[in-house]
């Protein structure tokens, strides 16, 4: 019953969710982990009091339980608290260091305030945990490109590339760093590479890239992408 409420949840059919995970609580009312289930979707739901209270029973149930903690930190993020937020994810870590989701979700707090040397070692023990998360290789490379570590972001975009190689941003960036060194050919199969990929992604990348860009737009219109 409780597989058959997550798959329920994964399609966001969260009526029939719930009505699966309180079957299961209903057998044993002190289990944290159907008492989260439930909160987890009550916070999906826009039901805060409710998930709050639950969130609340599983703490005292048992305080040392991780995922109370990330699941909250997880609904508090909603609500653009970023000091709670990040406190809850530490405090999930502190109890499963090994809980990489927690350290993902902490890395894009930190990463919102700027703070891009606590965040890189938080996406690097992501990527230590779950090789196959696309999404910290690629944010990883992100902070280093913008902190100029063009050399370390070029390797951590290709290896982004290699876990999942059908993604058209990777490529972009890459072009973007080739450019910079004046490898204006290679550049040029990057930049092609994730127009293939993606034929809005052009228009998207000033949204992307946070400095002026003007020289270079100029630069793919004209050489690049001619």
């Amino acid at each position: 019953m409780e597989k058959l409420g997550e798959e329920f949840e994964r399609k966001s059919k969260f009526d029939e969710a719930l009505r699966c995970y309180k079957r299961v609580l209903f057998i044993d009312q002190n289990n944290v982990d159907y008492i989260i289930n439930i909160a987890r979707v009550y916070a999906q739901t826009n039901k805060t009091d409710s998930a709050i209270s639950l969130f609340k029973k599983a703490m005292k149930i048992d305080p040392n339980h991780a995922d109370t903690y990330f699941e909250i930190g997880m609904m508090v993020s909603t609500f653009n608290d970023v000091e709670k937020t990040i406190a809850y994810f530490q405090k999930a870590i502190e109890l499963n260091p090994k809980k990489s989701e927690a350290h993902y979700n902490l890395a894009r707090m930190l990463e919102s305030q700027s703070l891009f040397a606590e965040t890189t070692k938080e996406y690097e023990i992501t990527i230590t945990l779950n090789p196959n998360m696309y999404e910290a290789r690629f944010y990883l490379g992100v902070i280093q490109f913008q902190t100029s570590q063009y050399e370390y972001a070029k390797k951590t975009f290709q290896s982004a590339i290699r876990t999942d190689p059908q993604k058209a941003n990777p490529y972009m960036y890459i072009a973007h760093i080739l450019y910079l060194e004046k490898q204006y050919d290679e550049s040029k199969s990057f930049w092609k590479k994730a127009l293939s990929l993606n034929p809005q992604i052009f228009q998207t990348y000033t949204k992307i890239v946070r400095f002026d860009t003007t020289r270079y737009k100029s630069e793919i219109k004209n050489r690049i992408l001619e």
